[in-house]
């Protein structure tokens, strides 16, 4: 790239696509060569196969001279970057690396992943209450916008970036308006928050900021106005009101005083999905499938209340497992009582008695105070309570309690102890948080089985489209990824051999609320197969065993995998896929690659590695040459169709040395004989390829053995011949020649001569 004083690259990606050295722009010239750069600047310093190229510029059809074209694309980009290179020299910049190619900028010259990590930055500083740096952060970042992501560039990826960059950007938007609204009326806010309406009208956390911010303006009736014509899109289009929270938010504008601020009013920033109870109401609109034996118990838990007897439930279970749905259709169903229902949030967590604020109408003390001490309030929650229960059976609704309050929770505790009132609590939190609902029944909800899942497709698709649906959605026992599903498919065609961005997108984000060092393990384990041990991962990752076992702990009390005995599993298809499809795909095959030999190197099964180098879109290194030798009649043995892939594919690329690549066409042609198949094209070619004496008499007795079977009588003496004739060959093999002989009915003219045969 020429001496170490030579400026580094800048790359923008977030409008046209410009390459800049120091202050000198250069000409990436045509359109297809900016794509060919947009791709390896999204992968880069890592690997992008030829074929993957090929697939980002042209897709499923590409023309006949693709391969020609992108040596030439790539060929003239060199160029561009390195102009002093001597002709032959390598090109350091844009390297060929296997049979792929590597473009080596630092990710911290790319506009793109400059954009990310500040937007990144962004919702950390919001989380620690740092409004006004955020605010700054965040706005950078949409500064390096020019115009929609790789403006110009053709092909099916530049497209599926622009669309899954455009949601990126829009979230970036809703962040920044949301930390203005913090800080008081923003008069010009509602014109940005009017055009970005305008542009998605169907987004109801846009119509929520829009109303809020005007009315900090003191537009309070065209805050009014703006949910009308929202309500009005809604039901024209689908038929259902706005959610709970945008109504709450509504009847708060109305009257502010007599009416509690609902969530929707209260700042807030990076909100990980929709607020409780516009997640109740979403699930109920989408339908209620299964879940009987649940709902008598809730039924049943509730009929001891009203008898006077009291209990505690909690529901516990991943996110969007339908733990809200649940306790809504339970709750609909509880007459003869009061049902009180709030939801805790996570901006809430230091905020005394904020749940009990809600469900009671008590005193939320808005100033965090240390310590434990909260008797006062715990016994003015109970006195109200027991009031309560004085007039009519009562029923307290926790959804989320996993963000519940410490005063709260403790409250909560000592409600549940309580004995001779007729009174049911019924929580609802995620199976990682277990200790705050006191005593009492604990529910898990587990996948809906497959019935229910059919059933909740069902009633989210038209008439017609159900079976392709209902194929997509196999194995994804949660409502949220079976919804997510359907709404994406409505989008995109069937899924093939992977997922939409977007829903790879939407399940990632909704993993978020795990840890950073769980995320990153699971995504490994997810390349491992659907199940695997803590000693695989911990070899996948090189970590200790004890801190992989931490994390696998972590992810299996959320309800993301299941366990038995020593093994784990991802619980629901769809999210090993999203995970797995979160690594880029030029540097998946670098990753099968290290897992095979890691996954060796503990003695798992053959067919488990070989499962990883089948998927390893490189020619065949020395280890894996070697490891192919000795290990692929094992995985023959077990799997044979994964062995004749793997073979096949090894031989195809033509690096194996004469001796192993003789081994492997061997045993290539011995399992397809095997299989029951004839595998005369195989040996045809390896006869054609060896020196080997003894290699060319067993290829040749392959073909004979096929051409016996066939009842090819002339063609199998021709070969038996050969092998004969041949005086290298050792009398074993000459003697497994001579028996194929004696059975087409010829008799041998005599080992010794070595030459002729006889009519029998």
């Amino acid at each position: 790239m020429g001496d170490d004083l030579t400026p580094e690259l800048t790359v923008q990606l977030l409008g046209d696509v410009h390459v800049s050295r120091g202050s000198v722009e250069l000409d990436l010239g045509s359109s297809f060569r900016r794509g060919v750069f947009a791709v390896l600047a999204c992968s880069a310093e890592h690997t992008v196969a030829r074929h993957e190229l090929v697939d980002a510029l042209w897709g499923e059809a590409p023309p006949p001279s693709a391969s020609g074209s992108l040596y030439t694309y790539v060929s003239d980009l060199r160029r561009v970057l390195e102009p002093g290179r001597p002709r032959r020299g390598d090109c350091r910049t844009l390297a060929s690396v296997g049979s792929g190619y590597t473009l080596s900028v630092p990710r911290k010259n790319i506009d793109l992943f400059q954009f990310s990590a500040l937007c990144e930055t962004a919702q950390d500083l919001a989380a620690n209450a740092r409004r006004e740096l955020a605010l700054e952060t965040v706005e950078t970042a949409l500064g390096l916008w020019r115009a929609d992501a790789l403006s110009g560039v053709p092909g099916p990826f530049a497209e599926a970036q622009r669309l899954r960059l455009a949601g990126v950007r829009l979230s970036a938007l809703e962040l920044r308006a949301e930390l203005l609204l913090g800080l008081g009326p923003q008069t010009g806010l509602v014109d940005e928050l009017r055009v970005l309406c305008a542009e998605h009208p169907n987004r109801e956390s846009l119509r929520a900021q829009l109303m809020r911010a005007l009315h900090g303006c003191g537009r309070t009736a065209e805050a009014l106005k703006v949910f009308a014509e929202f309500q009005s899109i809604l039901m024209d289009e689908s038929g259902i009101e706005p959610s709970l929270d945008l109504r709450k938010l509504r009847q708060w504008l109305l009257d502010p005083v007599a009416e509690p601020a609902p969530a929707s009013a209260r700042p807030q920033v990076a909100a990980g999905g929709p607020a409780g109870s516009q997640k109740r109401e979403l699930e109920r609109t989408n339908g209620f499938v299964g879940r009987t034996a649940e709902l008598s118990l809730l039924d049943a838990a509730f009929r001891e209340a009203v008898a006077g007897h009291g209990g505690a439930v909690r529901v516990a279970g991943e996110p969007g497992i339908g733990k809200s749905a649940l306790l809504a259709e339970a709750a609909s169903e509880m007459s003869g009582a009061q049902v009180r229902w709030a939801t805790a949030h996570e901006l809430d967590t230091e905020v005394p008695f904020r749940l009990f604020a809600d469900l009671l109408g008590l005193p939320a003390d808005a100033t965090p105070r240390g310590g434990t001490d909260f008797d006062t309030e715990t016994a003015q929650a109970i006195a109200v309570v027991r009031k309560l229960c004085a007039e009519q059976p009562l029923v307290l609704v926790a959804d989320d309690m996993q963000w519940a309050d410490e005063a709260s929770a403790a409250t909560w505790r000592c409600l549940s102890e309580l004995e001779g009132l007729p009174l049911l609590l019924i929580s609802a939190s995620r199976t990682t948080e277990a200790g705050t609902a006191g005593r009492g029944t604990v529910l898990s909800l587990g996948p809906l089985p497959p019935a229910d899942v059919r059933r909740l497709v069902d009633r989210c698709t038209e008439p017609g489209r159900n079976p392709l649906y209902r194929e997509a959605a196999d194995g994804a026992g949660n409502p949220w990824y079976i919804r997510q599903i359907v709404a994406c498919m409505d989008e995109a065609p069937p899924f093939a051999d992977a997922l939409p961005e977007q829903l790879v997108s939407l399940v990632s984000q909704h993993l978020t609320f795990l840890s950073e060092e769980t995320l990153a393990t699971i995504k490994y384990a997810a390349m491992l197969s659907r199940g695997f041990t803590a000693d695989e991962v911990a070899a996948a990752t090189g970590r200790t065993g004890t801190e992989v076992t931490a994390r696998l702990q972590e992810a299996t009390s959320a309800g993301i995998l299941d366990r038995t005995e020593d093994r784990h599993e991802f619980r629901h298809t769809v999210v090993r896929q999203a995970l797995y499809e979160q690594t880029p795909r030029a540097l998946r095959g670098m990753l099968h690659r290290q897992l095979a030999e890691a996954l060796a190197g503990i003695g798992v099964p053959p067919h488990r590695v070989a499962e990883h180098l089948v998927v390893v879109p490189a020619a065949a290194d020395d280890w894996t040459a070697e490891w192919l030798t000795t290990r692929i009649s094992a995985v023959a043995a077990e799997r044979p169709q994964l062995a004749v892939q793997l073979l096949r594919q090894a031989l195809g690329f033509g690096s194996l040395a004469p001796h192993t690549a003789d081994l492997c066409s061997a045993i290539l042609a011995w399992i397809l004989l095997w299989l029951g198949e004839e595998p005369e094209l195989e040996a045809r070619s390896a006869l054609a390829r060896t020196e080997d004496p003894e290699r060319a008499a067993e290829f040749r007795w392959i073909l004979a053995h096929i051409y016996k079977g066939r009842g090819e009588r002339d063609a199998a003496l021709a070969e038996i011949t050969e092998v004969l004739l041949d005086r290298r060959v050792t009398a074993e093999w000459r003697a497994r020649h001579e028996t194929l002989l004696s059975l087409l009915g010829v008799r041998p003219a005599g080992r010794d001569s070595g030459r002729g045969h006889t009519a029998g």
